[in-house]
């Protein structure tokens, strides 16, 4: 498989479509945001093409002078060639590993992280709110003439529906977290 195929561009792209096929091809394929068993290595894959192929378009190798000795002279630009993928490809893996570790020591990861948790739990709180409201409302509104009206059971149930709507959302989103922390 080629870069360009990898990048899934034809060989007389310009540096502006490789560049543009690069931002897709790692966005759909970054492991944060690509969750299946060969994301990682399709991503690792993805770095490397793109930045071989900048190096290419921006660098073209030099040709070597001929040699004159009987020994087979190597071919200089296959020599160039394996010498920057196999750079591209270090640079490539190491970028995949370090990026999302630096990110989670950050100082926005940090605060994103205890603001999402709060939302959560204020979230799930709410929606106990509304419940426990409901009911309490509709108990405490009995009219002593008409007693429950139908209006006031929908709309308690209503209510009811949406706080229990938040309750699970949160619950989920609190459950995952705690998974993803383990």
């Amino acid at each position: 498989m080629t870069y360009y195929h990898i990048l899934g561009i034809p060989q007389t792209a310009t540096l502006a479509e490789i560049k543009k096929a690069y931002r897709q091809k790692a966005k759909e394929w970054h492991p944060d945001l690509n969750h299946t068993p060969g994301a990682r290595q399709k991503f690792i894959e993805v770095n490397e093409a793109y930045e071989f192929l900048v190096r290419l378009r921006s660098q073209p190798p030099v040709t070597a002078r001929r040699h004159r000795s009987r020994q087979q002279p190597k071919d200089p630009y296959h020599e160039w060639l394996e010498k920057e993928r196999n750079k591209a490809r270090a640079r490539a893996a190491a970028e995949a590993r370090k990026k999302y570790e630096e990110f989670k020591r950050s100082p926005l990861y940090k605060t994103s992280s205890f603001l999402y948790t709060f939302y959560d739990y204020l979230t799930f709180a709410v929606g106990i709110f509304m419940v426990l409201a409901a009911w309490v409302g509709l108990v405490i509104n009995i009219n002593p003439v008409d007693g429950i009206t139908a209006a006031a059971v929908i709309s308690a149930l209503l209510v009811s529906v949406i706080g229990v709507v938040f309750i699970i959302f949160s619950f989920s989103s609190i459950r995952e977290k705690k998974k993803l922390y383990k």
